[in-house]
């Protein structure tokens, strides 16, 4: 049984080809075209912010990086849990995570560590694992705020929850296979107007443009986002166990071991989320091997749900 199916329906490219032949500017490698306009003004209006799209959710993040010209040397605070795209892009610019705990409730940074570790920091990155969007993230905001340090949000996995993408002076999104709408891979930044001709230089200058065969996928699932939403909400409601909230179906199991030995016997994939990038956080140890990525697509049946349900519960015992 697979974790993650992309949602890749033919009503989705349906049109394409049409619009290739019709728009000669899909081809133009400088300046913006029609697809990439119409793309940038649904996400704007979805998420209520400017929306700047490139070739996936880690391009995002450099470029929120580069914005806020972090340099080689420069210290930047990061949950010490999660997906290693924002560490890796602090590293290849040569500057220095310091990591922070996360809160076990929430998976998010932690606002009373931060504030412990804060200090000389260029800026703050919080991760929302399990695309799991927290009100505590406005904590976040409050010490980024008062500590005038720019507050990165990395939503790539939050995309579709209420409020993603709202807190950090940028945030960023991901359209990769396993996110609510993908296009194979695809990203964007979310900052003010005002960074919008910076950021089109930087794009332009490391090349860092979202096909328009991929942008046009996106459209057609930004306007069927409602149900595919929907759709999603009522296959994660036929799970008999306690989710996480959040986009993802994360678990988190009392008997790990036996847990994941009984999905692999049973042949259904799953992934730890996810190794701390240094031991020394306890939370984010805690959580290595108890949060569990089940499968969650809309190719699942109640069966296959309630088939990881039982194990589950069995592995309880």
């Amino acid at each position: 049984m697979k974790r993650c199916v992309l949602d890749f329906k033919e009503k989705y490219i349906s049109g394409l080809c049409e619009r290739i032949q019709d728009e000669h500017e899909l081809w133009v490698s400088t300046g913006k075209n029609k697809i990439t306009n119409e793309l940038e003004d649904l996400l704007s209006r979805r998420i209520g912010r400017e929306v700047t799209v490139v070739n996936s959710g880690t391009s995002a993040l450099l470029l929120s990086l580069l914005l806020l010209d972090i340099k080689h040397g420069d210290r930047i605070a990061i949950s010490n849990y999660g997906y290693p795209s924002a560490l890796n892009c602090i590293r290849f610019l040569g500057a220095e995570p310091v990591f922070v705990d996360i809160e076990t409730d929430t998976l998010c940074i932690s606002p009373s560590d931060l504030k412990q570790k804060i200090k000389g920091t260029k800026a703050v990155i919080a991760i929302e694992n399990n695309g799991y969007v927290e009100k505590h993230l406005n904590k976040i905001k409050q010490i980024c705020i008062e500590k005038q340090i720019p507050f990165i949000e990395d939503s790539c996995a939050s995309f579709g929850q209420e409020q993603a993408g709202t807190y950090g002076d940028i945030a960023t999104l991901s359209f990769g296979p396993t996110k609510i709408i993908g296009c194979g891979e695809g990203g964007a930044i979310i900052t003010d107007k005002s960074e919008k001709k910076r950021i089109q230089e930087i794009i332009s200058k490391m090349n860092l443009r979202l096909s328009p065969i991929l942008q046009h996928i996106l459209i057609k699932q930004l306007q069927d986002f409602d149900s595919i939403i929907k759709e999603r909400k009522e296959i994660k409601s036929l799970y008999r166990i306690d989710l996480f909230p959040g986009n993802g179906a994360g678990y988190i199991s009392k008997n790990p071991e036996k847990f994941s030995s009984l999905l692999r016997r049973a042949g259904i994939e799953f992934l730890y989320r996810y190794y701390p990038y240094q031991e020394s956080t306890a939370n984010s140890l805690y959580l290595f091997d108890k949060f569990f990525d089940l499968p969650l697509h809309n190719k699942l049946i109640k069966s296959d749900i309630d088939k990881i349900s039982t194990i589950a519960r069995i592995s309880e015992k």
